[in-house]
C-alpha cells in the first residue's frame, strides 16, 4: 500500500501516508484542507482534475491488479 500511495503522491494526488496500519485500524497522515461547504462548479472541476491525475499511474504494474467491477453481478458479501 505504501508504494501505491507513493506513486499516487509522485502524480500530484493528495494521498496521505499511513503513519499505523494494524487491521482493522489504519491511522493516516493528516493533510491540511477541509470539506467544501457547497458543491459548485470550482469543486467539481477540483475533483475531476484529480481524477485526470489518476489517469495511467498504475500502467506496467502487472503487481498490481485489476479492480473486479461488480456492476451486473453481485460480489462479495452482497
Amino acid at each position: 500500500m505504501s508504494a501505491l500511495l507513493s506513486v499516487a503522491r509522485a502524480g500530484g494526488i493528495p494521498a496521505p501516508a499511513y503513519e499505523l496500519v494494524h487491521p482493522p485500524v489504519v491511522v493516516q497522515e493528516l493533510l491540511p484542507g477541509a470539506a467544501p461547504d457547497r458543491l459548485d462548479a470550482a469543486v467539481v472541476r477540483s475533483m475531476v482534475e484529480v481524477n485526470r491525475r489518476q489517469r495511467g499511474l498504475l500502467a506496467g504494474r502487472p503487481d498490481v491488479p485489476p479492480m473486479r467491477l461488480f456492476l451486473i453481478d453481485d460480489g462479495p458479501g452482497f
